[in-house]
This record gives structure tokens, sequence and C-alpha cells, in this order.
């Protein structure tokens, strides 16, 4: 799932910046979806300072682990742990 808080230019989104952005990454199969209210940012452990923000979730959505960057595999090491120590 992508939640945007913010738009290109850093105001709130709305629907037609995550139709835009979904489109801009070849519309994936999981959902684009616009958090005007930044409810996400009081949701997850991930302040919101650094972009892009990014969280690894268990099937059952809870939060393994939030962190930032492009190109980074934090969170699937991240599962992978978890998976490991659940076992």
């Amino acid at each position: 799932m992508v939640i945007l808080f913010e738009d290109s230019l850093g105001y709130a989104p709305d629907g037609e910046d995550a139709s835009v952005y979904a489109t801009a990454i070849d519309s994936p199969d999981f959902p684009v979806v616009a958090d005007p209210e930044k409810a996400i940012l009081s949701a997850t452990t991930w302040e919101g300072t650094y972009l892009p923000g990014k969280c690894a979730l268990t099937p059952q959505m809870e939060i393994i682990k939030c962190y930032t960057g492009h190109g980074n595999d934090e969170g699937l090491e991240a599962i992978v742990e978890h998976f490991e120590a659940s076992r």
C-alpha cells in the first residue's frame, strides 16, 4: 500500500494525486491512497521527516519496522527476522 500525505508541492493530497501517482508507478496491484489529514504519521513509528518512509507489516497489519530510503532492503530483513523469531 502507498499512502500519500503530501502532493508534489507539499500540500494535502487528494484522490486525484493518488491516481496520478498510481499511474506514475505503473498502476500497481496494491492500493495507492491519499491521507490529507496525515493520520499515517501518528499511526506508525515513522515520523515523516525523511522520504520515502516505508513500513514492513505482518499479514495482520502489525508494524514490524519503519525506515526510510530508496532501494534499501531493511523491510525484507525485518520481515525475515520477524518470521524466524516467531517460529
